[in-house]
C-alpha cells in the first residue's frame, strides 16, 4: 500500500484492516466456531487465504487487489480457532503437550512469515508472496480433511444467521 500510496496512508489501511480483525473477523470467528464447528472455521479461514493469494498472484500491481488481498488475509487472521479445536478434541491426560507444541509451531509460522514477507515485499516479489500463501493454505486446507470434526452435527438443517455479521451483537449476546 505504501508503494501506491505513502506511509501514512498505508500506517491508515493497517489501523483499519486491524480494526476489522478486533471488531468483525476475532468475533465472527468464535461465533462461526460455536455454530458450525472448529474444523468448518478453519477451512473457511484457509480458503480465504488461499483466494487472497489468488487475488496477489492474477494483478499484484492495482491498489483495490492489495486492499482485497489484505481483508482476506486479515479475515483469515481473525478466523483462527485451531486452540478452540484443539482443546475440544485432546483428552484431558494430553492437553498441555498437544496446546504447547501447537502453540509454538504457529508462533514459528508466524515469525517466519513475519520476517519474510515484508523482505519479498521490498525485493518486489509479490508472486513469491502468492505461491507461498496459496501452497501454504491449500495444504492446510487439505491436511484439515483427515480432521475429525468437533462438534456433533444436528439433524436439524442450519440457517446463515445475518446476525453474525454485527460485531456488536455477536459481541453482547457472546455467539
Amino acid at each position: 500500500i505504501a508503494r501506491f500510496t505513502n506511509e501514512v496512508v498505508a500506517g491508515i489501511a493497517f489501523s483499519a484492516f486491524a480494526l476489522f480483525e478486533l471488531f468483525i473477523s476475532d468475533p465472527l470467528g468464535g461465533a462461526m466456531a460455536d455454530r458450525f464447528g472448529a474444523r468448518f472455521t478453519l477451512k473457511f479461514s484457509a480458503a480465504c487465504a488461499l483466494i487472497a493469494g489468488l487475488l496477489l498472484l492474477l494483478d499484484p500491481h492495482h491498489l483495490w487487489v492489495i486492499v482485497l488481498v489484505g481483508l482476506g488475509i486479515f479475515t483469515s487472521y481473525g478466523l483462527r480457532v485451531s486452540n478452540t479445536y484443539l482443546l475440544r478434541m485432546i483428552k484431558a491426560n494430553e492437553g498441555g503437550l498437544i496446546f504447547g507444541l501447537s502453540e509454538n509451531l504457529a508462533s514459528l509460522a508466524y515469525f517466519f512469515a513475519t520476517v519474510s514477507i515484508p523482505f519479498l515485499v521490498r525485493a518486489d516479489r509479490a508472486q513469491w508472496i502468492a505461491a507461498i500463501l496459496i501452497v501454504g493454505s491449500g495444504l492446510y486446507l487439505f491436511l484439515l480433511q483427515f480432521l475429525r470434526d468437533d462438534l456433533r452435527v444436528s439433524r436439524k438443517k442450519r440457517v446463515f444467521q445475518w446476525s453474525l455479521f454485527n460485531p456488536f451483537l455477536t459481541i453482547k449476546h457472546g455467539l
